[in-house]
């Protein structure tokens, strides 16, 4: 089945301000990003997916602070994984 609103945000995705960004450290591979996101994204595997519609329930779902999002510096820029630990 195709989703005709699915197909619409991603035509904007890469014009979004904000941007989902993956801190590689802190994640422990739990999945509960994944299991939060309705459209199946798994942000610590593809970033800046055409499919993530910026709900940020993933960002909300991770307690090991290995989501957030940024600002976009520009448009179509890739994210790209940090590889920085934040303090808890």
């Amino acid at each position: 089945m195709i989703c005709p609103l699915g197909a619409f945000y991603s035509l904007f995705s890469r014009l979004s301000l904000v941007r989902l960004e993956f801190i590689e450290g802190n994640c422990v591979e739990c999945g509960a990003c994944v299991r939060t996101c309705p459209t199946g994204v798994v942000p610590n595997q593809e970033f800046d997916s055409r499919e993530c519609i910026m709900c940020l329930k993933c960002v909300g779902a991770c307690h090991f602070r290995a989501l957030d999002f940024s600002m976009r510096l520009g448009p179509g820029k890739p994210a790209k994984a940090k590889r920085v630990v934040s303090p808890l």
